[in-house]
């Protein structure tokens, strides 16, 4: 989805989901010189209507790249018993994922 889109879809200025990436309150991914945003983030009962807990665990994943959350985000994962960390995010378990963030942000 484009910043446009995810502007739209929030209900916000075309600028705001831009300046949630630069927070890193949002995850997007620079794509031929446009920002791309997954869809699977967006929740419109989730606070600012991204999944809960996301900020958080976008914080806790740095310093790695955006890519690398995404890719984090979206995988299966054997701290979380085999559970990609965006199925927990939507069930609002969300301490689970910001603990495994954080242990995997500490890999080398």
């Amino acid at each position: 989805m484009t910043a446009p889109q995810a502007a739209e879809l929030l209900g916000v200025s075309r600028q705001t989901p831009l300046n949630r990436v630069k927070d890193k309150t949002m995850l997007a991914i620079l794509d031929r010189g446009a920002y791309r945003f997954p869809v699977w983030q967006f929740d419109p009962q989730g606070e600012d209507g991204v999944l809960p807990g996301l900020p958080d665990v976008l914080e806790a994943l740095e310093p790695q790249q955006p890519f690398a959350k995404l890719v984090w985000l979206r995988r299966p994962n054997p701290t979380l018993d085999e559970r990609e960390p965006v199925e927990l995010l939507r069930k609002r378990k969300i301490e689970p994922v910001i603990d495994a963030a954080r242990a995997a942000a500490e890999l080398p």
